[in-house]
């Protein structure tokens, strides 16, 4: 008699390297320069990331909040992300006297 095995939902996460997992999700992503309005000199990047599936602020809708049990739907999120990303200004901070 053959023995079935179950695989838990962790199992299957980290079954591909995080390089094919975010393959498998992103389509793509645009990355351009956020400039200093008044210098002009570049503070960051913004950030676009076009997603396969509209899985951005997506989430259920419960058809009775009071009561969970009468079921929900589902409600699409967006494929779209966008977001900035400032620069740091690294290095050992100043000795205080």
């Amino acid at each position: 008699m053959l023995e079935s095995k179950s695989i838990s939902e962790t199992d299957l996460e980290f079954n591909k390297s995080p390089r094919e997992a975010i393959k498998g999700l992103v389509s793509k992503i645009v990355a351009y320069p956020e400039l200093d309005k008044d210098s002009g000199k570049q503070i960051g990047h913004k950030l676009k990331i076009n997603f396969k599936l509209p899985i951005v602020k997506d989430g259920i809708v419960y058809r009775d909040p009071n009561d969970k049990s009468k079921g929900y739907d589902l409600k699409n999120g967006r494929r779209i992300k966008s977001g900035t990303v400032e620069f740091h200004k690294g290095g050992k901070p100043k000795k205080k006297d």
